[in-house]
């Protein structure tokens, strides 16, 4: 998700650049992975502020409540059905079950609406795509959990008042090291809504220039394995 009004990270809009022969170049964009700080922590106390964690059917959750508990906040885990109360914060974990899916994103979208009615200040949510939100090739298959974090960057977008963040892990990590980078998460002094974490590592995605060459009857060159995305055309044009 981009920000319009930011040069810095508004979407590029893609343009031919003429190269002053038969060739020419698209202007294209790709998401990369660059690694970055250890999370270092804001100092915000959390004693008496009260926590909602998701079941992650795991352990992951009560290690992250313990944690939280010995620093005076109050925890209550959560089930599928239950209805979230009055909270400062909630932690969704349920993407991290190993059959998660869309379904989960639905769940994270109802308690996300109840947590901003109760004027929740914290949101985060955990997803368990390796730790490289989904782009390794030796990390677990769930690109249907990529929904989390657009769900949250929109959250951010539309609550910026609301400190918003979506966390990949590697879920073959113990479950006490998980709650540890999610704890990480939630105390980290930086203002980063979509994290990734493996193997005590950090990442976030970026946005990188990466120009195509366009063949002299205007066809970009695409290999075989290309992935070509084509939006819109609901009737007939795609």
């Amino acid at each position: 998700t981009t920000d319009a009004d930011d040069p810095a990270t508004a979407a590029p809009v893609a343009e031919s650049e003429t190269t002053g022969g038969a060739s020419s170049t698209v202007r294209r964009y790709v998401l990369e992975i660059e690694e970055i700080p250890a999370a270092s922590p804001n100092g915000r106390p959390l004693v008496g502020r009260a926590f909602a964690i998701t079941d992650d059917g795991r352990g992951v959750g009560a290690a992250l409540a313990s944690l939280l508990e010995k620093d005076g906040a109050t925890v209550r885990v959560l089930g599928a059905k239950n209805r979230l109360s009055k909270v400062d914060g909630l932690i969704d974990l349920s993407a991290l079950l190993p059959d998660a899916g869309p379904r989960e994103v639905r769940k994270l979208f109802r308690f996300a609406k109840q947590a901003v009615r109760s004027d929740a200040d914290v949101i985060l949510a955990a997803t368990g795509m390796g730790g490289d939100f989904g782009r390794g090739s030796d990390g677990p298959l769930r690109a249907g959990q990529g929904g989390v974090a657009g769900l949250l960057k929109s959250l951010s977008k539309e609550r910026p008042s609301v400190r918003v963040r979506a966390i990949d892990l590697d879920p073959r990590e113990s479950p006490s090291r998980l709650a540890s980078h999610i704890y990480d998460e939630l105390v980290a002094d930086d203002e980063h809504v979509e994290v990734g974490d493996r193997n005590g590592k950090r990442r976030i995605l970026k946005i990188v220039r990466a120009e195509r060459e366009v063949t002299e009857d205007g066809d970009p060159e695409l290999p075989k394995d290309s992935v070509v995305l084509i939006t819109g055309g609901a009737r007939g044009i795609t």
